[in-house]
């Protein structure tokens, strides 16, 4: 593996990433520099590109949210890695890998289109169920991948009787920014919370420095919650999810088109959450009665049985069930068919003399 270095990638994560982890609140979208540094020290790192497998493009991605122009994949990133050398372009660059730690959209440097078209690995915060099930020779590329959560993992399963509130939601109701159905999706659960008894239903508007998220002491309030509602974001996918899994709230899932994590793959999700359709917001009471005590705590104990693998650690070490492991072990696959190709010298066939 081969690790490349963009200048204004690297200005950037000091000054937005670094100073997050000192204040001890980790960007969202962390991974993307705690794979840089897992490489940095990774054992088969090769300094020579003609030895490697894999060139890995610490882009980070997701802090160029709405300037794609400072980074654009077309423009700037692909003129850089060519003025490197000749490797991008010697196959396609099949062998390259990207990440950008949130959804594609029109104004982040891999948009929809570079999604579907990039030849590259692309490691993603949120990718949609339909498209990776029914685009199956693009989604082959893709995987996504935990957004980070701040919250400390919870390890004592406290009893049922100590969580006081039935029900748990914090979040914008009308999100309208990016997709158009998360906000009926949101209203319809928000409607059926109220009327729960001891449910708790805050909407914390964005970016508001009085009703904004961190106004709340959310994460003791979800700790003391038997279930927690995660609807559709702005994307399929939500950081609340993996708030849930730290405090072992279990998390009643309301998004139709979310892929989940190493889903199928090193997580059974039917195990440590509950996930009813969308529109169908009426269901959450039924969710919620139907796990016995014994369900409720074998879900509990699997949360924490897979919080090492969902677990946005610091050390940047890569050992056997972490974060770095599963990303390495998900690319391994795909990597093997792309040297088995590179490393293979066909001798002349007698058929062309």
């Amino acid at each position: 593996m081969h690790n490349l270095t963009l200048p204004m990638q690297e200005l950037l994560l000091h000054n937005q990433y670094l100073k997050g982890i000192k204040q001890g609140l980790a960007h969202t979208t962390i991974f993307e520099y705690i794979a840089f540094k897992s490489l940095e020290r990774y054992e088969f790192r090769v300094k020579d590109p003609e030895e490697a497998d894999l060139f890995y493009v610490p882009l980070f991605a997701a802090l160029f949210n709405g300037l794609k122009d400072y980074a654009n994949i077309d423009t700037i990133i692909i003129p850089q890695l060519r003025a490197f050398g000749k490797y991008f372009d010697r196959y396609g660059g099949v062998d390259y890998a990207f990440i950008q730690m949130l959804f594609s959209q029109d104004n982040i440097p891999i948009t929809v289109h570079q999604q579907k078209t990039l030849a590259s690995m692309i490691t993603l915060g949120d990718l949609n169920y339909n498209y990776s099930k029914y685009q199956m020779r693009e989604s082959w590329r893709n995987v996504n991948f935990p957004l980070t959560s701040n919250i400390a993992q919870q390890f004592e399963i406290k009893p049922e009787s100590s969580r006081h509130i039935s029900t748990f939601f914090i979040g914008q109701i009308n999100l309208t920014d990016f997709d158009t159905v998360a906000a009926p999706i949101r209203e319809g659960m928000a409607n059926v919370m109220r009327v729960i008894p001891h449910s708790i239903v805050i909407d914390a508007r964005r970016y508001d420095p009085i009703t904004g998220v961190y106004s709340y002491n959310f994460s003791r309030m979800m700790s003391n919650s038997k279930f927690c509602c995660v609807p559709h974001g702005d994307g399929p996918t939500t950081k609340r999810l993996f708030d849930t899994f730290r405090t072992l709230c279990i998390p009643i899932v309301l998004s139709d088109e979310i892929k989940f994590p190493f889903e199928d793959l090193f997580i059974n999700y039917p195990e440590i959450l509950i996930q009813i359709p969308a529109f169908e917001p009426d269901r959450i009471p039924i969710a919620m009665s139907i796990p016995s005590t014994k369900r409720k705590l074998s879900m509990k104990k699997n949360m924490i049985r897979v919080s090492h693998l969902l677990e946005q650690k610091f050390d940047y070490n890569i050992e056997k069930g972490n974060l770095m492991w599963g990303w390495l072990w998900v690319h391994y696959f795909k990597l093997s068919t792309v040297a088995a190709s590179k490393r293979r010298t066909l001798l002349q066939s007698r058929y062309l003399d």
